[in-house]
């Protein structure tokens, strides 16, 4: 089934500890020690108290409508049609290239499927030059350039380059009606008919924009918390060093799972270009809000351990606590959890505008 959340660009603060102390009872506390002086590195500004806009991210009219739609597309199938081309259609062909005159191989194929509209094709303009076309035509789309940031045969970047094609078939889209059997075969039965699976579709509306009313505060406190924070010196080279060890383990984990380039990753989910850069936020987090749990005297008890490291390990991608626990280890696992409540310490202390 679709999930709709939103991807956003949250700042999220990681911890560091070095050593842990367990206690035996419920009631005992978990004490981190930090092997740097944070106010050294970083000053610390406001952080409680702050205001933010209360932006409306509720369920609008027409959100539900608009999700079946996406619904329905994400089982589009696709019918022979005996008409030109056009936006949303699929078109066979086959095409060869040519730059200064030369056929360029990397850019030649058979039976290529192309979807105008979809902007998948890498030069930009091609499927566009499509549109109208009917199976059985002919015709040179000259006119195109290679991008610029083209590296897998970086003579070519930025050349023009002219495609003779040959259309061999045309394929319309079509939309599967909404009906209990259609909502009872992509649930696997979980859903029997419509009206069960919109109440569905709805909550995960209104969960949604709940979360991205959160991330819009959260982004809006911390944007003011790091504006108004500033760095007081280069991080420790060693320190560095070891999170940038840690911050390349994670990314490579990452972009398998996901299976995204590095670059990708970065940008889509931290709006950055390089390891360098993120290190460098991470740090400057850490030590931001190890004066804020210093300041305000977090703890993490057995009984709050306890508690939430079911809630910990989901809220971190972990399929189960035990895995969780034994990747990050245990004093991984509280200094998350202080720095759960140094973030629920910012965020209920704020006040909308």
């Amino acid at each position: 089934m679709m999930k709709l959340s939103k991807a956003c660009k949250v700042m999220m603060p990681m911890m560091l500890s070095v050593a842990l102390l367990s206690g035996c009872g419920e009631g005992s506390t978990k004490t981190v020690e930090y092997p740097y002086e944070a106010s050294q590195y970083i000053s610390l500004g406001e952080y409680k108290g702050l205001s933010y806009t209360e932006n409306d991210f509720s369920v609008k009219e027409g959100d539900l409508e608009n999700v079946i739609v996406q619904v329905r597309e994400q089982y589009m199938e696709y019918e022979l049609v005996d008409r030109p081309a056009k936006e949303g259609d699929k078109v066979v062909l086959d095409f060869d290239s040519y730059i200064s005159g030369q056929r360029v191989t990397g850019f030649s194929a058979q039976s290529h499927e192309v979807y105008i509209g979809s902007h998948e094709f890498l030069i930009d303009g091609f499927e566009e030059a499509l549109i109208g076309l009917s199976a059985g035509e002919e015709r040179a789309i000259t006119g195109l350039k290679v991008p610029e940031d083209f590296t897998q045969a970086e003579s070519y970047a930025g050349r023009a380059i002219t495609f003779n094609i040959s259309v061999t078939a045309v394929y319309g889209p079509v939309l599967p009606e909404y009906t209990d059997s259609f909502v009872t075969n992509i649930s696997d039965g979980e859903y029997t008919t419509v009206d069960a699976y919109n109440e569905y579709l709805l909550g995960m509306l209104e969960d949604n924009a709940v979360e991205n009313a959160y991330n819009d505060k959260y982004n809006q406190l911390f944007s003011q918390i790091e504006a108004s924070s500033k760095k007081l010196q280069d991080f420790p080279a060693e320190y560095v060093e070891e999170k940038r060890a840690q911050v390349n383990e994670d990314v490579l984990r990452y972009t398998t799972l996901y299976n995204m380039t590095e670059e990708e990753y970065l940008n889509k989910y931290y709006g950055m270009n390089s390891v360098d850069e993120l290190v460098d936020q991470q740090i400057f987090w850490e030590f931001v809000m190890q004066q804020v749990i210093e300041k305000e005297n977090l703890k993490v008890t057995q009984k709050y351990y306890n508690e939430h490291l079911e809630e910990e390990s989901k809220k971190h991608r972990y399929n189960g606590t035990d895995k969780y626990v034994e990747t990050v280890g245990e004093e991984g696992v509280v200094k998350n959890m202080l720095a759960t409540q140094a973030v629920e310490t910012i965020m209920n202390s704020a006040v909308a505008k």
